[in-house]
């Protein structure tokens, strides 16, 4: 099959009087430029624009018929040409969906393979294939033995990489998860100094926190605490009647004290009180 062209005469060029036309156009342009216009000449200036948007018309018309006349052998030409190529575009569409399927099919075939190389050698290991998957592997230019290599160095890089990350000192299984979801090294090795330095934090925290108790712990023992034994001078204690003050004083005033005292000893002293009548406040 062959297009051949029947030999032509392009159309001549269209001639009229451009430079007579532009001349005159010129002048007058240049005229109305320096031309302005009183409020009695706004009829005239109306007359002129009427004027020259009549001429810029009558141009327009004379270029589209012109152009209309040149275009009807090509577009009759177009249209021939058009039609021949509807007739070749249907078998076209049909041989190229069979080319696409054997494709597709070829691709498929491949697919399974590299997944059965996979699954024979690398079934137990610590990632998926679905990672590490390229869509070049599929393409007919790359060779099953280059696809092959290709994983073959991707899995023993990664191998290399786990060694590393079980190596670190800390928080390691936090940078191997990180690992497994990127198979970025870098990104994991990161992550795992991040949680460490977390961490360190904390303990000196808690270390700060510790030692600020303790601190507030001591400021409530007393010089010279008051002990059990103590109190026997000036209170006894009966089993009926509880703790009895071994004094007669009349006299009541607030009087402020600090005792170290067990959780026992405490319950035993405000029983006292309140069998005795005494107003206590705790501090």
């Amino acid at each position: 099959m062959e297009l051949r062209i029947k030999e032509m005469s392009l159309p001549e060029a269209v001639e009229f009087n451009f430079e007579e036309l532009k001349q005159e156009l010129t002048d007058k342009v240049a005229h109305y430029k320096g031309l302005v216009y009183t409020d009695d000449q706004i009829k005239e200036a109306k007359a002129d624009v009427a004027e020259l948007r009549k001429f810029t018309k009558a141009l327009s018309d004379e270029r589209i018929k012109v152009k209309k006349e040149f275009l009807k052998p090509y577009e009759a030409f177009e249209s021939k040409v058009n039609e021949l190529a509807q007739i070749v575009n249907e078998p076209i569409s049909l041989i190229d969906s069979q080319v696409k399927e054997y494709e597709s099919q070829k691709k498929q075939e491949k697919k399974e393979s590299i997944i059965a190389y996979w699954n024979e050698k690398y079934s137990e290991f610590i990632i998926k294939i679905e990672q590490i998957w390229d869509d070049k592997w599929l393409n007919a230019s790359a060779s099953m033995k280059s696809v092959q290599e290709a994983i073959d160095s991707k899995t023993e890089q990664i191998s290399k990489d786990i060694d590393t990350l079980s190596n670190l000192p800390e928080f390691g299984f936090e940078a191997m998860q990180v690992y497994k979801s990127t198979l970025d090294l870098t990104k994991a090795i990161s992550e795992g100094h991040r949680l460490a330095e977390i961490q360190r934090q904390k303990e000196a925290y808690l270390k700060v926190e510790e030692e600020r108790l303790k601190a507030e712990e001591a400021n409530h023992v007393v010089e010279e605490p008051i002990i059990a034994e103590e109190l026997e001078d000036v209170m006894t204690f009966d089993d009926d009647a509880g703790f009895i003050p071994n004094f007669d004083g009349t006299e009541s005033i607030w009087r402020n004290y600090r005792i170290e005292l067990t959780t026992n000893q405490k319950t035993i002293l405000e029983q006292f009180l309140i069998s005795s009548g005494i107003k206590y406040q705790e501090v």
